[in-house]
């Protein structure tokens, strides 16, 4: 349950030790001699907080590294079953439920929770839909396509690629990047809550009378008893944070997010190219092949877009003027363009622009992957690089005196 759910440790985690670091704050002020049952307690809950944050990183760790291979394994394997189900021209739901019942557990729990909707009169994508998460959501929607127009032998070897795209691009750089992020943060909150304030008293007991800091130091004093004596409002632009992420989820906005990444808006220019492609060498009308085609990339922006280009089509516009409303990419029109004339075959002229989209957007990928860990890593050094210098600073006039005199 936590390793599926290790929000409920970070929450707990992070009460624990808001509770100890207010009740510190509130009898160091007082004034008054801490009671040992007290001070006990506070060890107690701090030492509670860091257990779980340790369970909380260990329950990630599971989510990010082992929980993604099962789910894309499981998700593998599903798919490969129902390609073997179309080879062999058998029903697939039937063959799902006849795979349930034989015992056989390498596709997991929510494969026979799948299986036991389709057994009580649901199709495919809706069993899909009552289990979320078993699939990708862009997997599930190329399914639902596939079903709706028939066609699913077409469809499903766009969904095994699309899948094996997303086994490709690992979390394991946004995990190093999340790592060096949080060590960065543990390494400064340090210094600058245990080891600058030492330094404070140092230089306290050194200064003569009438004789300051220099600049640069006392801002780093001054930044560093900032973030002493307000730890606890730290946890409140992070609690923001993350429920705008979740509402902004709920909401679909990330969508328009996903759109403003530009390897993402190419992944996404040709999944949809690929399935208008597929569609209209199938005979299927355009505006259909239109509306299907943005719900297969299971994007809503893509799908207001397409409900524009429908309009457009409906009022007597041809498919490549329609269609710019949804990509207005040259070589995209030059390419559609040359199709319609030919009459057909739109999977065999599209190709070349779905092979550029997708080395460019692997080649844009690739290169924000090195911006990130190089930046990550020179502001770490610059942060710390800046304390040490401002804590060295008074040391370093000290020594020129001495040397002087």
């Amino acid at each position: 349950m936590f390793a599926r759910n290790p929000w409920i440790l970070f929450l707990v985690g992070c009460a624990l030790l808001f509770i100890a670091f207010i009740g510190g704050v509130y009898l160091e002020g007082s004034g008054r001699p801490v009671p040992d049952f007290l001070a006990a307690i506070g060890i107690v809950l701090t030492i509670s907080g860091f257990v779980l944050f340790f369970l909380c990183f260990v329950a990630w760790t599971y989510r990010w590294f082992f929980l993604p291979v099962d789910r894309r394994e499981q998700a593998r394997f599903f798919l490969e079953l129902l390609s073997l189900a179309e080879e062999s021209e058998h029903s697939i739901e039937q063959t799902i439920i006849e795979f349930s019942k034989s015992g056989e557990r390498p596709l997991g729990e929510q494969f026979d929770l799948v299986a036991r909707h389709i057994e009580s009169g649901l199709n495919l994508p809706e069993a899909l839909a009552k289990v979320p998460r078993y699939l990708p959501a862009q997997v599930v929607a190329t399914l639902k396509v596939g079903h709706e127009t028939g066609s699913m032998n077409m469809t499903l070897p766009m969904a095994q690629e699309n899948l094996r795209e997303k086994n490709q691009n690992t979390r394991g750089e946004w995990v190093y990047l999340i790592a060096v992020m949080l060590i960065a943060v543990m390494i400064v909150g340090i210094i600058m809550t245990y080891v600058v304030p030492k330094f404070k008293m140092i230089y306290a007991d050194m200064l003569e009378p009438g004789e300051v800091l220099p600049e640069f130091t006392m801002l780093v004093l001054t930044i560093s008893d900032t973030i002493k004596n307000n730890a606890a409002a730290l946890f409140i632009p992070l609690f923001l944070l993350l429920g705008v992420w979740f509402y902004s989820k709920k909401k679909g906005w990330l969508d328009t997010f996903w759109l403003s990444i530009p390897w993402r808006r190419k992944r996404l220019q040709r999944d949809y190219s690929r399935v208008l492609a597929l569609l209209l060498d199938s005979g299927v009308p355009e505006e259909k092949a239109v509306q299907l085609a943005a719900q297969g990339t299971s994007n809503r922006v893509l799908k207001k877009r397409a409900v524009i280009v429908i309009a457009g089509l409906q009022s007597g516009w041809g498919l490549t003027e329609a269609i710019k409303l949804m990509d207005d990419s040259r070589e995209f029109q030059w390419r559609l363009t040359n199709a319609l004339q030919t009459e057909g075959n739109f999977v065999d002229a599209l190709s070349g622009w779905h092979q550029s989209l997708s080395a460019r957007a692997d080649r844009q990928h690739q290169t924000f992957s090195v911006l990130m860990e190089t930046t990550a890593l020179l502001l770490l050094g610059m942060v710390v690089g800046s304390i040490m210098v401002g804590m060295f600073l008074p040391l370093i006039r000290l020594m020129e005196k001495l040397i002087a005199w």
